[in-house]
C-alpha cells in the first residue's frame, strides 16, 4: 500500500479496524480505509460498495470510465 500510494495511486485498505490502517499508512487523500470483518455479511456489503463509491469518484476525478 505504500508504495502504491507514493506512485500516486489510489489505495482502498480493508482491516477490522481501519484506523489501524490509517495509523500505519498516515492520512493520505489516496487512501480510504474501510473496515471489514469477513465473518459478517453486512461488512463485506459495505466494504464492497465503499470501495464501489471510491472506484466511480476515482474515475471521475482523472476522466476515466471505470467498468
Amino acid at each position: 500500500a505504500t508504495a502504491a500510494l507514493a506512485a500516486g495511486h489510489a489505495v482502498v485498505a480493508t482491516a477490522r479496524n481501519p484506523e489501524a490502517v490509517t495509523a500505519a499508512l498516515g492520512g493520505h487523500d489516496n487512501l480510504l480505509a474501510v473496515q471489514l470483518d469477513i465473518t459478517d455479511p453486512a461488512s463485506v456489503r459495505a466494504a464492497i460498495a465503499a470501495w464501489a463509491a471510491a472506484s466511480r469518484a476515482i474515475g471521475t476525478r482523472n476522466g476515466e470510465q471505470l467498468t
